[in-house]
């Protein structure tokens, strides 16, 4: 009985082992977008609440009138602003507000310099709730397309109406390593 064997070159993928990053990842994708290896979900957000009788443990923190307060990063809790590390970038996708005062939503890159950037990411008259799904809306590819250099990212949220303001914002954005 004959033999016929063949060889040829096959180009090797992936690490040798079964890629589940689907999978694991799968819990972390917003209808439309699967985030790939090298991009994270970052969110930045604020509620304005008041005390609660009934709940004594919950401190009231709302915006006074003519006031302004920075939005926090939900990865560490702390207040913005934060630093966009070299390598790099950070995308808009979503933002959504619903507050009982009029506001103004400023983002700012690199404000700190005079190159930096002064964003309107919203205005809206209290008692109203907007949401916006969008694609890059403001990035920082926009002003540093290979993440060469580190920025800085902030967003205040300024109470334009004549009295406390109440409710919350958020915005939901992709950072992604270059390279």
């Amino acid at each position: 009985m004959a033999v016929v064997s063949r060889s040829w070159t096959v180009e090797s993928l992936g690490v040798g082992q079964p890629d589940y990053t689907r999978e694991i990842f799968a819990g972390r994708e917003r209808a439309g977008i699967a985030l790939d290896y090298n991009q994270q979900f970052r969110v930045f957000a604020s509620e304005w609440i008041t005390t609660e009788v009934e709940y004594p443990f919950v401190t009231g923190y709302t915006i006074a009138a003519g006031a302004n307060r920075h939005m926090r990063d939900s990865d560490t809790g702390g207040l913005l602003p934060i630093t966009i590390l070299a390598g790099r970038t950070l995308s808009i996708i979503s933002i959504a507000y619903a507050v009982t005062q009029d506001i103004r939503v400023q983002g700012y890159i690199d404000a700190e310099y005079p190159y930096g950037v002064a964003l309107n990411l919203g205005v809206l008259g209290g008692g109203q709730q907007s949401y916006e799904n969008k694609i890059r809306e403001v990035s920082t590819t926009w002003y540093d397309p290979t993440a060469a250099l580190p920025h800085s990212w902030d967003v205040i949220v300024y109470n334009e109406g004549g009295g406390d303001l109440y409710g919350g914002a958020a915005l939901l954005c992709i950072e992604e390593a270059i390279g």
